[in-house]
């Protein structure tokens, strides 16, 4: 391999990397990270690419799409295995929106019980959830026919285990109709939770110091939200950034 083709290589990094980065920085989950490629860096999300070997810069024409005649359609992360990522991108990559898949919101919303699915299928057909798929665009929340694998001219639609929800939507549902007990958010021990944000973090630590250094007192955390709300760029609300930080300034008397 020439120098140059070495040089374009280590631009770009696997996906095994990129899984460690996001999970490190953002405790993303592979799931997210299809969601990401599915919107593309111009909408917020990450550009995946195919054989970097032949690179010498990204070329759009060797950008990764999602296959959607792959009759398993639900295994979006095979898809995405194979794909190579800018490095500088992955490392400074702030998402716009964060999700989590139909499993972890069925889980989530664990304690609707037997009516967990149905208040799930309600909200989109209210249109305040969206059900993604990066293969197929939409999963069987959408469509109650049964997928007829025999046939090839039928549609697939997978599983709705499999789909993903952008999480600020849902937990807009949580605090509008009282989902969660006190609309206080879900235990951040559990890996599907992901109401933790390393970056808002980073940034909430930083505005509070500031913000004490000025005033002499530590802020609280609602004002924090609103710092990060105004200097960030960030589609997110007060409430929700309020509930992806901690109060870690708490030892100088405020939570």
């Amino acid at each position: 391999m020439s120098d140059q083709k070495k040089e374009a290589k280590n631009k770009f990094i696997s996906y095994p990397k990129v899984i460690r980065i996001l999970r490190d920085n953002l405790s993303a989950t592979p799931e997210e990270l299809a969601a990401w490629i599915f919107f593309g860096s111009e909408a917020g999300g990450v550009s995946a690419y195919l054989d970097v070997d032949e690179l010498d810069e990204p070329d759009k024409h060797q950008l990764f799409w999602f296959d959607p005649w792959n009759r398993q359609a639900d295994n979006y992360l095979a898809q995405i295995a194979q794909c190579w990522f800018l490095a500088e991108e992955i490392e400074c990559f702030r998402p716009e929106a964060r999700f989590i898949t139909g499993r972890a919101l069925i889980d989530r919303w664990a304690e609707l019980n037997s009516g967990t699915e149905a208040f799930i299928e309600k909200k989109i057909r209210e249109y305040r959830l969206t059900d993604i798929h990066p293969i197929t665009g939409g999963s069987l929340w959408n469509n109650d026919a049964p997928n007829d694998l025999d046939n090839p001219g039928t549609p697939y639609y997978p599983p709705r285990e499999t789909a993903l929800f952008e999480l600020a939507l849902v937990e807009k549902v949580e605090i509008e109709d009282g989902v969660l007990e006190n609309n206080e958010p879900i235990p951040e021990q559990s890996a599907t939770r992901l109401n933790h944000d390393k970056a808002l973090q980073a940034h909430a630590d930083e505005l509070a110091a500031s913000y004490y250094d000025e005033h002499g007192e530590a802020p609280k955390k609602a004002k924090v939200a609103m710092l990060i709300k105004s200097k960030i760029n960030t589609q997110l609300d007060e409430t929700t950034i309020k509930r992806r930080i901690r109060n870690t300034w708490k030892d100088q008397g405020n939570k």
